[in-house]
Parts: C-alpha cells; structure tokens; sequence
C-alpha cells in the first residue's frame, strides 16, 4: 500500500471539515454592534481552517473542487428547500459557507494572476446576483449580511456590478444597515472611482 501523498490527505481534510461545519449543530448567529449579524467563533475556525487548507491547493483546484463540486450544491439545496426549513441545510451554515467564499478571495486574486480571471468572474456574478434578490427571495436577514460582505470581499475583480448589488440591496432593505456594510460600500465606491480616473 502506498502511503498517500499530501495534496491527498489535505483534500481529505478540507472534505471532512466541510463535512464538519455542515453537521455542527452547534454553529449560531451573534450581534456585533459594527458588523451586525455576525457567526459564532466555531463557525469562524471552521472558515480560516478551510482557507488555510486550499492556501496548499491553488485557485483552479479550489474553483472546481471546493466552490464547483462542494459550496455550490450546499448552496443550491438550501435555495431549493422551504425558506423556513432548517432541513438538510441550516441558515448559519449556508452564510458560512458564503464568508469562506469570500476568505477565499485571496486565492482568487491569485488566480488571477495566473490568468484564471473568468473563474473569479464567474464566482463575484453569481454572489452579487445572490445578494441582489436576496430580499425579493426571502432569504433571511442573517443570510443577506454574509452574502454582503462575500460580495464585499470578491469586488476587487468587478467593483462596479459589486456597487450595484450592494446599492439594490441597501436600497431595498427594511433592516438596519450594519456600520462596517456602509463603509465596505464606501470602499467599493472609492475603487470605482479610482480606476475611472
């Protein structure tokens, strides 16, 4: 028998910590007086440990195996289930599942660089869209910050329609907005008029 090598053993734990974070029963929402609906502590280990493991993968695999084959279909079925329904996917999983994609921004940048650009694209689209509608949809509020502050974390690659969502979004919302979302759009506005001049 073989002994299995490292990019192996670290797809077998970044499966098994997703595996983790999905089945914690454990993981909950907090108010944060800047941040607003915030994740618990565990939620956050599960996120930075995550990150760090697809530091060790690069972006293309992280694109196609973690986003394409793991974040995606946990997205997709709690979108399909009865908004209510905390069955098989909860609300605090799915909004930690949009910070990681966020976290991963960072790789994203990188594959960038490694011309992998569309890729990026393609993941800042379907996040703003996301958060667009997500008022429209019913999805509920502790989800809609998260999917800002994933939109936040991915304009770097489109700032302009990354203004747009959260402009739609803030335009639209009956809630609070958070002081650190206001200034993550302020941000994002900052940057768009940079590149224009």
């Amino acid at each position: 028998m073989q002994p299995i090598s490292p990019p192996e053993e670290v797809q077998k734990l970044i499966s098994s910590t997703l595996k983790a974070l999905q089945d914690d029963q454990d993981l909950t929402f907090q108010n944060h007086v800047r941040h607003g609906h915030d994740l618990c502590p565990t939620a956050w280990e599960y996120i930075y440990t995550l990150e760090l493991l697809c530091t060790h993968m690069k972006w293309k695999w992280t694109h196609d195996y973690v986003i394409g084959k793991e974040l995606w279909p946990i997205m997709n079925t709690w979108v399909t289930q009865s908004r209510p329904q905390q069955s098989p996917i909860r609300d605090v999983t799915v909004a930690a599942v949009l910070r990681l994609i966020g976290t991963l921004i960072k790789l994203g940048q990188l594959g960038m660089k490694q011309m992998l650009c569309k890729s990026v694209q393609n993941v800042a689209r379907a996040i703003n869209l996301f958060g667009k509608h997500g008022i429209t949809e019913g999805v509920p509020q502790e989800v809609q910050i998260s999917a800002v502050y994933a939109i936040y974390d991915l304009a770097p690659c489109n700032p302009k329609d990354a203004l747009e969502a959260l402009a739609s979004w803030r335009s639209e919302t009956t809630q609070p907005v958070p002081s650190a979302v206001t200034s993550c759009i302020t941000q994002i506005g900052s940057l768009c008029r940079q590149i224009k001049t």
